[in-house]
């Protein structure tokens, strides 16, 4: 593309299920022109590849000018910043706030995420602090701690962006997102419908490829140490194979005549009841996960799947009754 201006439309999620990083800047290499016009409309997304997407805009040789024509929530707040002017739409909204994430293991490896977040969020103050004069990366976790919503003018008047343009822009594709994920969106904030088919929205074909993608891989782990036999819920899935429910039987027959186990095979089972819980609560997140995505609210699958995780938890639990007739689960 060669020209004076290269018009730019980011008009989705920031990462795997919209734009990701490589394909961004993969385009953005294809530029040519002296100026580059990004129009942002983005609830955000990955933190990590809306970093990447900013320094890769502060890299390239063209002036970017920034038209936030909808939205520039979280990661797309910051890309915002990459601009060398930044204009907000009459009836265009920002929004900051603290980064968060997903971790499971032990304190060790939540405390170790939390200090990831930490400086993650630290880089993000920077950028902030950077762009408006007279403030503190201090201030701007304030900020983000209290997730911030912002007007256009409010947006100006915070150091964010530099005017607003008189006139609103008609006919935003994609204006409309699920900000359920977010804690404290206004009330003037439009917002999808809870289901998808209320609010008109559609998936790309390669987006939907990636949540089939993901349902596979979830169903396939599932089913690799699942050993609930014709009693689990997921039973009737296909490509689903259980293990049979009469090996634990058999074990817990052994469990309530007194065999005597070492403190090894206590450790054993104590770490596989550590794994069924985990598992509960990651089906639990994914599937929080693909209803924050989607849109969608009280579907049936939900259902199916919150029986699940309540008959790991169920399982668990009967099978530390069983244990206290051996002393009980390894400390």
């Amino acid at each position: 593309m060669a020209s004076d201006a290269a018009d730019v439309y980011l008009y989705d999620e920031i990462g795997m299920w919209g734009v990701t990083a490589n394909d961004f800047a993969r385009d953005l290499r294809a530029i040519k022109s002296s100026v580059i016009n990004l129009h942002l409309n983005s609830p955000g997304g990955e933190v990590f590849d809306g970093i990447a997407i900013y320094n890769s805009l502060k890299n390239h040789p063209a002036a970017v000018n920034v038209f936030v024509d909808g939205l520039a929530a979280s990661s797309a707040s910051f890309i915002a910043q990459a601009g060398d002017t930044i204009v907000m739409a009459k009836n265009a909204t920002m929004m900051i706030h603290e980064p968060y994430g997903m971790a499971m293991g032990d304190a060790a490896t939540m405390t170790k995420m939390a200090e990831e977040l930490n400086l993650v969020g630290e880089t993000i103050a920077d950028i902030y602090a950077e762009r408006a004069t007279d403030t503190t990366s201090d201030e701007w976790r304030a900020a983000m701690r209290d997730e911030t919503w912002y007007k256009a003018q409010d947006a100006v008047d915070a150091g964010l962006a530099d005017e607003v343009a008189g006139v609103a822009p008609k006919n935003i594709a994609g204006s409309v997102f699920n900000l359920s994920k977010f804690k404290h969106v206004p009330k003037w904030i439009a917002q999808a419908k809870a289901r998808v088919t209320d609010a008109g929205r559609t998936m790309s074909q390669s987006n939907l490829d990636k949540l089939h993608s993901g349902m596979a891989d979830i169903t396939a782990a599932h089913g690799g140490a699942c050993d609930m036999g014709a009693d689990c819920p997921m039973a009737a899935t296909a490509n689903h194979a259980h293990k049979p429910r009469a090996a634990r039987g058999v074990r817990l027959a052994q469990l309530a005549a007194g065999v005597t186990l070492s403190p090894d095979q206590l450790e054993q089972i104590d770490t596989y009841l550590d794994s069924i819980e985990a598992n509960a609560e990651a089906i639990e997140a994914t599937a929080d996960a693909i209803e924050a995505v989607l849109g969608i609210e009280d579907e049936p699958e939900e259902d199916a799947v919150s029986n699940n995780s309540d008959q790991y938890r169920a399982k668990a639990g009967l099978i530390d009754m069983d244990l206290a007739t051996v002393g009980g689960r390894a400390a």
